[in-house]
C-alpha cells in the first residue's frame, strides 16, 4: 500500500489517500459501492516512457521530409494521437502513434483474472507496424475518432470513444472535392451536418406510420421531410431529430434498459444498429415490447409512438419563436479553472458531436 498526501488550499492538513497497487496496478476503487471495485487497474500511464517524447517534437521542428518526420515520431510513447503530415514536395500522410499494448482478441474490454501473469499484455506493437498511410491513392489523409485502421490489420484494439459518423461524412465531403482551397477546409471544419440525421432521419421516416398521427404531429412531420440535416444554431429540426431518435432508440431496446441494474449492467447497443435494424429488419424482435402481449410490435409501431411523444414533450417550446437548437443545447466554453467570469458563456452556436463541427 501507498499513502499518498494531497495539500488543498483552506486545509491545515493534507488529505491522505492509502492506494492498494498490485503487480498489475492499483485498486482503484475499494469502497464496494461500484461494480469494479477491487479490480486492479493496468493502465498504459503506469510504465515508464521508452524514448524521450521531447526529442519528437524536437525532430519534427526541424524535419524536412517524409523520412524526418518518421524518425521523429519513433520517440512518442502516449497518450496516442494521430500525427498528420504534409511536405512542400507533395507528399502526404498519417500515423496513428503511440505506444500501443499487444492484446489477445478483446481483451481490456472485460475483467480478467488476476491471479495469472498470462493474462498480461503480450509486449508492444512494433513502432514499424504502427497503422500509418503514406500518399493514399483517395488523395488525402483525414482523422476524426474513427476506426484507424480496418479488419486486416493484424493487431488488436479498442476504445469506447471511436466515432460512427463524423470521420465516414468528412471522407465523403473530401472524396467530392477537386482543388480545394484553404476556404473549403474552413467551410469542412465549420460544417453542422450529420450523418447520423442523414442516415437515420430517412429511416424514420420511411417507417413512421402518418395514419396515426394529428394535425399538430403532421406539421411537425412535414418540417422534418424538408430538414436539411445541419444542426444550425437557428433552426428546430435539430431539437426535434434528437428527442425523436433518442426516444426511438429507448423504445426499441427498453429490456435492455430493464435488464441492466447497478450490480449488472449491461452494454447498451451502438445507435448505428438502430439505423440499421429500421433499414433492413423493421420486424426485428427488439422492436416488440414484451411488456405487452395483444401484439406484436414492428419498427413502424416504435417510431410513430416515438414521435408522437417527442412533440408532446416539446410542445410548448415548438410553440415559442426563439427557441432553437442553439437554446436548446446551450454552449459554453468553460476557463481552465472553470471561472463563469472568464468564460464563453452561452453561445448561440450551431454544431454537434456527431458533425464535423462538434462544438
Amino acid at each position: 500500500m501507498v499513502v499518498e498526501k494531497y495539500q488543498v488550499k483552506g486545509m491545515d492538513e493534507p488529505v491522505l489517500d492509502t492506494v492498494r497497487w498490485t503487480w498489475w496496478g492499483p485498486v482503484v476503487y475499494d469502497d464496494g459501492s461500484r461494480p469494479w471495485s477491487g479490480m486492479a487497474m493496468h493502465w498504459i500511464g503506469h510504465e515508464t516512457p521508452f524514448p524521450t517524447e521531447m526529442m519528437t517534437f524536437f525532430g519534427l521542428m526541424k524535419a524536412r521530409n517524409y523520412e524526418d518526420y518518421y524518425d521523429a515520431l519513433s520517440n512518442y510513447s502516449y497518450p496516442a494521437q494521430n500525427f498528420v503530415f504534409a511536405s512542400t514536395e507533395g507528399d502526404i500522410a498519417i500515423t496513428v502513434n503511440g505506444t500501443y499494448p499487444i492484446k489477445t482478441y478483446e481483451q481490456g474490454r472485460f475483467v480478467q483474472d488476476g491471479s495469472s501473469t498470462a493474462n498480461a499484455w503480450h509486449g508492444w506493437i512494433p513502432y514499424e507496424h504502427r497503422a500509418r498511410i503514406k500518399n493514399p491513392e483517395r488523395g488525402f489523409v483525414s482523422s476524426a475518432n474513427q476506426h484507424s485502421t480496418d479488419p486486416t490489420y493484424p493487431y488488436y484494439y479498442h476504445s469506447v470513444h471511436f466515432d460512427d459518423y463524423r470521420g465516414r461524412y468528412i471522407n465523403m465531403r473530401l472524396a467530392g472535392m477537386d482543388k480545394i482551397t484553404k476556404e473549403d477546409l474552413m467551410g469542412l471544419q465549420n460544417d453542422n451536418h450529420s450523418l447520423q440525421a442523414i442516415e437515420g432521419l430517412p429511416a424514420m421516416l420511411a417507417n413512421i406510420d402518418e395514419s396515426q398521427l394529428d394535425q399538430r404531429e403532421l406539421r411537425v412531420l412535414e418540417q422534418m421531410k424538408s430538414w436539411d440535416y445541419s444542426f444550425d444554431a437557428e433552426k428546430v429540426e435539430p431539437v426535434v431529430f434528437e428527442a425523436w431518435f433518442g426516444n426511438t432508440y429507448r423504445g426499441t431496446f427498453d429490456e435492455v434498459s430493464a435488464a441492466s441494474s447497478s450490480e449488472h449492467p449491461m452494454m447498451w447497443p451502438e445507435d448505428w444498429l438502430l439505423i440499421q435494424m429500421l433499414e433492413e429488419n423493421p420486424a426485428d424482435e427488439f422492436f416488440d415490447d414484451k411488456s405487452s402481449t395483444d401484439k406484436t410490435e414492428i419498427a413502424a409501431d416504435i417510431v410513430t409512438s416515438a414521435f408522437k411523444k417527442t412533440v408532446e414533450e416539446l410542445e410548448d417550446k415548438l410553440m415559442d419563436p426563439d427557441f432553437n437548437w442553439a437554446s436548446k443545447k446551450g454552449t459554453s466554453i468553460m476557463h481552465l479553472a472553470q471561472i463563469p467570469a472568464f468564460s464563453a458563456m452561452n453561445l448561440k452556436v450551431g454544431g454537434y458531436k456527431q458533425a464535423p463541427n462538434a462544438i
